[in-house]
């Protein structure tokens, strides 16, 4: 089965070269959408973020971007990439932290790096695996990464894992049910 190829070759992916395409969305949502830098919502943001992810394997890189969509998403590596939007709609900041819970489970549940190896085929898969960042391919994934939809099961861990981490880190849970 190949979803459980997937998984296997994923297990086998070191955190630092996940991160390196993490730098490539990074690289990419920096040159395709504008990024927020400092302000009110990025440090809420980050703040969120940090509480949310103690003890993680990835060293966390917060983007706000300034789009009015309801949007938020996670790259491999630790990117987690919020809309500006998404923050405004929001009507408390439990409410932003369950998104922001949700996409951090995305993250740590290696959920877009499955995707993006799936995207790839696992032998493009075992190039990630071995440092080889050269494929036009890689560049292909990068740009399905910010259009990627989650299997429901993958939607499911991601709320659940969501759910957990804002119980530890003490923020209302019930802002994320509210939200979504």
């Amino acid at each position: 089965r190949v979803d459980s190829a997937v998984g296997w070759l994923v297990t086998y992916i070191p955190h630092e070269q996940e991160a390196k395409l993490g730098d490539l969305v990074l690289a990419q949502t920096r040159a395709q959408m504008r990024v927020m830098e400092s302000g009110p919502a990025v440090d809420a943001v980050r703040l969120m973020g940090q509480r949310l992810t103690t003890g993680s394997a990835y060293t966390y890189r917060w983007l706000v971007v300034d789009k009015a969509e309801l949007n938020a998403f996670a790259a491999p590596g630790g990117v987690v990439v919020v809309y500006s939007g998404l923050l405004q709609a929001a009507k408390t900041p439990e409410e932003a932290a369950g998104v922001i819970a949700h996409e951090v489970a995305h993250a740590e549940l290696r959920h877009g790096l499955q995707g993006m190896v799936k995207a790839l085929g696992v032998r493009a898969g075992a190039a990630v695996l071995l440092g080889d960042w050269s494929g036009a391919a890689l560049g292909q994934a990068m740009t399905g990464l910010l259009e990627m939809k989650f299997s429901r099961e993958a939607e499911e861990a991601a709320d659940a894992e969501g759910l957990r981490r804002l119980v530890a880190a003490r923020i209302n849970p019930a802002g994320m049910a509210d939200f979504m």
